[in-house]
């Protein structure tokens, strides 16, 4: 990798399920509206910044976009 080519990291976060009352199924895997809301507000809150996947493939591909600091990808509801 060259001076150019310097990596960027950032961090995915991945949620199997994001519901107020989930299957038995998916219980385990799931987190409660307000817990993701105030789990995405405390990262909010250490100065982290959303982007979209989008904006962030096109960034890996040319260099050139410009991200906020801190990005994470944009939230999106399913």
């Amino acid at each position: 990798m060259t001076q150019n080519q310097q990596a960027l990291r950032v961090p995915v976060l991945m949620y199997h399920s994001v519901h107020a009352a989930p299957t038995a199924a998916t219980r385990g895997l799931s987190v409660h509206p307000a817990a993701f809301d105030a789990q995405l507000a405390a990262l909010y809150d250490m100065g982290f910044t959303t982007v979209t996947m989008a904006a962030l493939v096109e960034h890996w591909r040319q260099r050139a976009l410009g991200l906020r600091p801190r990005p994470l990808p944009e939230r999106r509801w399913c």
